[in-house]
């Protein structure tokens, strides 16, 4: 098994149906067992970032939400950030060869769609 078929199988997955694929049907769509597929944490900060991002009406919702559930506030921004810093982040992930951005390419492009400070990898 190649680690790039892995790596497309899991994705593609993720794209097609918003869910994390199993072990086992990594393991049948790679002609693999599950042993063959080191895959049990790889994706754990993936789902952990897909569970717990919301979308809200307006930061009144978020405001009511925070304090019904006790969650900490985390990082806001509205549909159009969303949507410039989303566009073209994912290019390429679903095809062979991806390479992965390197952290200085990735400040760059947070840089280029108006994401600016610490939290984006620049200065304050």
């Amino acid at each position: 098994m190649e680690l790039e078929d892995l790596r497309l199988a899991v994705y593609r997955t993720f794209a097609a149906t918003g869910h994390a694929p199993t072990m086992a049907m990594l393991a049948e769509q790679l002609g693999t067992n599950r042993a063959e597929v080191p895959a049990a944490h790889m994706w754990d900060d993936v789902v952990h970032t897909c569970g717990n991002q919301r979308i809200f009406c307006s930061p009144t919702c978020v405001d009511q939400w925070l304090e019904r559930t006790g969650q900490t506030r985390g990082y806001i921004m509205d549909l159009a950030a969303l949507w410039r810093l989303a566009e073209h982040w994912y290019e390429g992930r679903l095809d062979y060869g991806y390479i992965r951005r390197e952290p200085a390419a990735a400040a760059d492009y947070f840089r280029s769609v108006g994401f600016t400070g610490s939290f984006w990898g620049g200065s304050v």
